[in-house]
C-alpha cells in the first residue's frame, strides 16, 4: 500500500522533479483519503503489533516528509499545490536531516531547508508535506533521494504518556532510533518533540516520525 510513494528512479531535471514530486503527492493523497491512521500503521509496522497498541487509540496523521534535490524548493511548492497541499508554511533549517546527511556524506551536517505545505483531506484534517531541501552535490544527493533517505511518515499521539511508551519500548521492537539522534529532539519550528524509527528493511517506508506537540495532555 505505502510502497506507491517511493521513488522508483529519482527526478533530475527540473520539470521532472515537478513531475515526479507531483505524481507521488497525488499517490499520497489518494492512499490517505482511502485508509484510516489505524490502517496506515498496520501497513508500516507490520508484524510489530505490539507497537500499534503502544501508540494509543487516537493517533492523527500530521505529514508525510521526503527528500526532494538540491535547489528544488519552487518546484515541491509547486507539485505539492497542485496535489491539493496549496496552504505554504515558512521555510526553516533542518536540524535533525542535516545531521542525518552529513553522517552520510562525512561531515557534521548538511545544511537543509525543510520546505512544508497544508492541505485538507477528508477524514483526517489538515495534513502536511515536507520536504527536505539540502545544499549539497547533487550526484550525492541523488544517491539519497533514489534510496528514499529521510523519507517518512509522521503521527502525532493524544496523551504524553503515548510518546514515553513509544520512545521507552519501540526499540525492543525491533523498530530503533537512527543513529543520528540518541533520544527525541525538541523542534522549535514545529512546536513539538519527535522521535525517529527506524522500520527495517522490507517495509514500505523507512521511517516513523511519532510526534508530541507542546501543550499536549497528561
Amino acid at each position: 500500500m505505502l510502497a506507491t510513494l517511493r521513488y522508483h528512479r529519482p527526478p533530475q531535471a527540473s520539470r521532472e522533479v515537478r513531475a515526479r514530486v507531483e505524481a507521488r503527492l497525488h499517490a499520497f493523497r489518494g492512499l490517505v483519503e482511502s485508509a484510516t491512521v489505524g490502517e496506515l500503521l498496520d501497513a508500516l509496522l507490520g508484524r510489530a503489533t505490539a507497537a500499534r497498541a503502544l501508540i494509543g487509540s487516537r493517533p492523527q496523521l500530521d505529514h508525510f516528509g521526503l527528500l526532494v534535490p538540491p535547489g528544488a524548493e519552487a518546484e515541491f511548492r509547486a507539485a505539492a499545490a497542485a496535489a491539493g497541499f496549496d496552504r505554504p508554511s515558512p521555510s526553516f533549517p533542518s536540524r535533525l536531516v542535516a545531521l542525518e546527511l552529513g553522517m552520510l556524506a562525512g561531515s557534521a551536517r548538511i545544511p537543509t531547508v525543510v520546505a512544508k505545505q497544508t492541505g485538507t483531506i477528508d477524514g483526517h484534517g489538515a495534513v502536511a508535506i515536507e520536504a527536505f531541501v539540502p545544499r549539497a552535490d547533487a550526484v550525492l544527493a541523488r544517491g539519497w533521494v533514489e534510496r528514499d533517505v529521510a523519507c517518512h511518515l509522521a503521527i502525532d499521539v493524544a496523551h504524553a504518556p503515548d510518546f514515553e511508551r513509544a520512545v521507552a519500548r519501540f526499540p525492543a521492537l525491533g523498530l530503533p532510533m537512527p543513529p543520528f539522534v540518541d533520544g527525541p529532539r525538541h523542534v522549535p519550528a514545529e512546536r513539538a518533540t519527535i522521535a525517529y524509527f527506524e522500520l527495517g528493511p522490507g517495509a514500505p517506508l523507512p521511517r516513523l516520525e511519532v510526534r508530541l506537540r507542546d501543550g499536549t495532555p497528561a
